[in-house]
């Protein structure tokens, strides 16, 4: 996030630092986690379906001492980012106030820390007059996080590996828009710890399920076809059931089929999942939301 460079100005013989500002989007769960094959080996990769909807805005004050009060209190991962951040900027000795403010529900698959870590890097840079590379931001996420969502690029759909930080194809255009119903199932659970989870280990069945649904995924995002975009994750959150089970998914979108549905995505180290329609299909959500309404344990909305 850019920014108005970070001035000093003196008043009554001290300096007054401007704060910065920063800025992340959420997301809802992914469109594929799973693996790819490359010279050395397997690597671990997802590809995050943004959401507008959601959003994480950090405001930093930086102050001559070097204690670091981080406002909400309890955000571990924000204040790691920050001095990461601080650190790289060549200000480790700097500290500041840094205030948060997400609707970004936590434990979910929803990309709430990846968003603060976001946020405050961005917020912390801007403050000094920098604007750091989404790049440079991914290896400091992953640094704090351990593993991380790709919500720094945001020009492009990026397969990513979230436990290096790195993009191992960059598709060169977003996603086709596509209109998501947000369910949350209780038979779900009420939320996630993602380090908790051991990395899936995936068979050679579905390794090479993985290669195909990835050469989709390209052709789809290429062609702007949602219906395929549908398909790529509609099987990959079937593959990854075996890992982290949602008991209804399968009835779930069965419902959204008969009414339309290009399939069903979820978070694969999260609870949420959704179920994916054309832009303005108003016909086939008004019918599936009709239907799913009828449904107690259900919790849904549009986003």
């Amino acid at each position: 996030m850019g920014g108005v460079r970070a001035k000093r100005v003196r008043s009554n013989s001290a300096l007054v630092f401007a704060p910065g500002y920063g800025l992340s989007q959420g997301h809802h769960g992914e469109i594929l986690q799973g693996v790819v094959e490359l010279e050395g080996g397997l690597q671990r990769v997802l590809l995050t379906l943004p959401c507008i909807k959601y959003r994480s805005i950090a405001c930093f004050i930086p102050q001559a001492e070097p204690m670091l009060e981080v406002r909400p209190k309890g955000l571990h991962k924000a204040r790691q980012a920050a001095l990461g951040a601080l650190a790289l900027l060549g200000f480790p000795d700097m500290g500041g106030l840094l205030t948060i403010d997400s609707n970004i529900p936590c434990r979910q698959g929803l990309g709430s820390s990846t968003a603060d870590v976001i946020a405050v890097i961005r917020a912390i840079a801007d403050a000094f007059g920098r604007v750091l590379t989404p790049e440079i931001i991914a290896r400091l996420a992953v640094s704090t996080e351990s593993a991380s969502d790709a919500l720094m690029f945001e020009d492009a759909a990026v397969l990513f590996a979230q436990r290096q930080g790195i993009v191992v194809e960059r598709f060169h255009t977003r996603l086709p828009a596509m209109e998501i119903l947000s369910i949350r199932d209780e038979a779900n659970g009420d939320g996630v710890d993602t380090l908790a989870y051991p990395p899936p280990v995936y068979d050679w069945q579905e390794i090479g399920e993985f290669r195909y649904l990835i050469d989709r995924l390209r052709q789809g995002i290429l062609d702007g076809d949602a219906e395929a975009i549908g398909h790529v994750a509609t099987a990959s959150a079937r593959i990854n059931q075996r890992f982290l089970n949602k008991p209804h998914l399968e009835e779930i979108e069965a419902i959204g089929r008969r009414y339309g549905a290009l399939g069903i995505q979820v978070a694969h180290s999260g609870t949420a999942m959704g179920l994916l329609f054309r832009q303005g299909d108003s016909e086939a959500m008004r019918k599936t939301q009709a239907h799913l309404s009828l449904r107690k344990n259900l919790a849904f909305g549009w986003l």
